[in-house]
């Protein structure tokens, strides 16, 4: 069997520079809006902005968002906001993410979920939904890098590039983590301590603005990206 896979850009930045150049504002453009979907039992929220006149033919733009303590699509909207010339963009919030914005919340008890899978199926059904048949460019940011790759091997008539940025190594994409260390891990995170514990600590404003100017920003972040990763 020979699989076609579409192009594939990897844009090999530092994290600085890599988040710095999609760091976050809130929404200014009044052409952007909020919109939802319908993704098995989840309602599932996406930010969109159409396509600039003359544009509307073209292949769409598809945002995945990193995760990580407070982040949802609200990641990419400085970038959607500068972008004026576009093609039609679409962001969605991946599932358990976008709560701010109207999106179901995951409940771990209730519901199990398959990582990246899961991620990968509810983008694709918003790839089914809207975009059209001149398909789309997905840009995946970090570690989400395998939900990208996926919706490409699995969407080949939809998805007609691949761009990420700052991915992970290939090694690390291609050897899973040991089951007893996630399960290790889950359970930690999960428990009232230190899990809790841990959780109220990182989502503190000072320890996010404190990691963000360390890792993330050359010039530090802003009033804005704190405010929404506490607001999430």
């Amino acid at each position: 069997m020979v699989w076609r896979f579409p192009t594939v850009l990897l844009l090999s930045a530092s994290s600085k520079s890599a988040t710095d150049a999609f760091s976050v504002t809130t929404i200014r453009d009044a052409s952007l809006s909020i919109e939802s979907y319908v993704h098995k039992n989840f309602n599932v929220t996406y930010l969109n902005k159409p396509a600039a006149p003359r544009r509307e033919n073209e292949p769409s733009i598809v945002l995945v968002h990193p995760v990580g303590i407070g982040l949802s699509s609200w990641f990419w909207t400085k970038m959607m906001e500068e972008y004026t010339d576009n093609p039609g963009i679409f962001a969605p919030d991946l599932l358990g993410c976008g709560l701010d914005h109207g999106a179901s919340a995951w409940n771990p008890d209730e519901q199990g979920l398959f990582f990246p899978l899961s991620w990968t199926e509810g983008i694709e059904t918003l790839l089914n939904d809207k975009v059209g048949e001149e398909g789309c460019t997905v840009v995946v940011q970090g570690g989400l890098a395998p939900v990208g790759i996926l919706l490409a091997s699995r969407n080949p008539q939809k998805v007609k590039r691949l761009i990420l940025t700052s991915p992970p190594t290939h090694e690390d994409i291609v050897n899973a983590v040991n089951e007893d260390e996630l399960k290790r891990n889950y359970d930690i995170l999960r428990s009232n301590v230190p899990g809790s514990f841990a959780f109220r600590l990182l989502e503190m404003r000072s320890l996010i603005k404190l990691f963000s100017d360390l890792f993330l920003f050359e010039d530090g972040c802003d009033d804005r990206w704190l405010d929404e990763t506490q607001r999430e």
